[in-house]
This record gives C-alpha cells, structure tokens and sequence, in this order.
C-alpha cells in the first residue's frame, strides 16, 4: 500500500492538486473507514477490544472476518461493515 500513496501522491502533483482537491479525491475511500472507526472506538474504548472485534469471524457480515471485508476495497463490503457497526453502536 505504501507504493499506492506514493504514486497517488504524485499523480496529485502532476496534475497540480491543491490539498483541498487532494482530500475531495479521497474523501470516498476516507469517510467510511473514518465513520466506522468512530462508531468502533464507541462501542469498545480501546484499542485492543477494537482489533479482537476486526479479527473475529462475524455472523452478520457472512461468517467472514470484518477486516477482510475492509482489506478487500469493496465499496458495497466495506458499507456492509459500516452499517452493522452503525447499528451496533445504535446511530
């Protein structure tokens, strides 16, 4: 991944991305990491709770494990994620 923002980095000073457009471009990818990680610190409070619940397999989103869902860059899978730990956190 750290090759991906380091070429993403330089496409954004190619084409003369002012920081404000750098973060609208990404805002997609962003907001809903963003918004689950919000909703996930919440519900848990630490750090250690948080990452067991990423690790552990999850009947609610197909017997899969939420951080596979969130690796996969699925845009529906990863709204999946953000949807059930919305309703977990109850917002």
């Amino acid at each position: 991944m750290h090759g991906a923002l380091v070429l993403f980095g330089k496409v954004a000073e190619m084409w003369a991305l002012t920081n404000d457009e750098t973060v609208e471009m990404l805002r997609p990818i962003l907001e809903p990491v963003l918004a689950i990680a919000s909703d996930l610190d919440a519900l848990y409070r630490s750090d250690e709770s948080v990452q067991d619940w990423l690790r552990t397999q999850c009947a609610s989103l197909d017997g899969m494990r939420p951080i596979e869902f969130l690796l996969s860059g699925d845009a529906e899978k990863i709204g999946r994620v953000r949807q059930y730990v919305a309703y977990l956190s109850g917002r």
